[in-house]
C-alpha cells in the first residue's frame, strides 16, 4: 500500500502463489493513478534535474514531456516508445523523454 498526501493506493501484485506480504505489496513503477499531475509539481522535478548531478557531467538536457490534458500531444509521444511499453505508459497521465542536446548548441 502506497500512501501520499492522504491517498492511499493498493498496488499489491496479483499472485499466482501466495507470497509474503512485503513483496506482493512492492511499489512498481508500471502501476500508475490517473490522478493529473499538477504544472507546478512539474516544474519541481524538472528544476531538480536541472540541479541534478549528471553521469560524465553530460548536459546541458532537454525534456520532451506529455500530458493527457493533451490528448493529440501524449499520444504522438506514446508512440515514440517500444510496444511492450507502450502498454504500462499508456496508464501514466504524464509522459517525459529526456535527450542530451546537442554539445554545439551551447
Amino acid at each position: 500500500m502506497v500512501e501520499s498526501n492522504d491517498v492511499k493506493i493498493d498496488k499489491s501484485a496479483d499472485t499466482q502463489y501466495p507470497i509474503h506480504d512485503l513483496l506482493r505489496q512492492r511499489w512498481s513503477p508500471l502501476a500508475f493513478s490517473d490522478r493529473t499531475v499538477e504544472p507546478e509539481k512539474l516544474c519541481s522535478v524538472l528544476e531538480a534535474a536541472r540541479w541534478a548531478a549528471s553521469s560524465f557531467n553530460e548536459q546541458p538536457w532537454s525534456f520532451i514531456i506529455a500530458t493527457k490534458d493533451n490528448q493529440g500531444e501524449f499520444e504522438r509521444l506514446l508512440s515514440c516508445l517500444a510496444e511492450g511499453n507502450q502498454e504500462w505508459a499508456k496508464n501514466a497521465p504524464v509522459l517525459m523523454i529526456m535527450v542530451e542536446a546537442p554539445q554545439n548548441q551551447y
